[in-house]
């Protein structure tokens, strides 16, 4: 499947991913809490990404935050 990044969306496929909705999807134990599965902290809604990967059928994503962030 491709990845495309435009100005505020990533494109997988065919679909377009706002880019403050991926981050804040992210599903890693700093952002989600394993027990409850709530987000622990919702993330600024302009959050660009560095890099984009697909790895099997895993999307890594690097993002342009300080401190850096990965979402998996």
């Amino acid at each position: 499947m491709s990845t495309q990044t435009s100005n505020r969306y990533l494109t997988i496929g065919n679909t377009p991913f706002h880019h403050g909705w991926l981050r804040n999807m992210c599903q890693c134990k700093e952002c989600l809490d394993q027990l409850t599965e709530e987000q622990v902290q919702q993330r600024a809604f302009n959050s660009e990404p560095l890099t984009v990967e697909q790895q099997d059928d895993k999307l890594i994503i690097d993002w342009n935050e300080n401190p850096p962030h990965r979402s998996i």
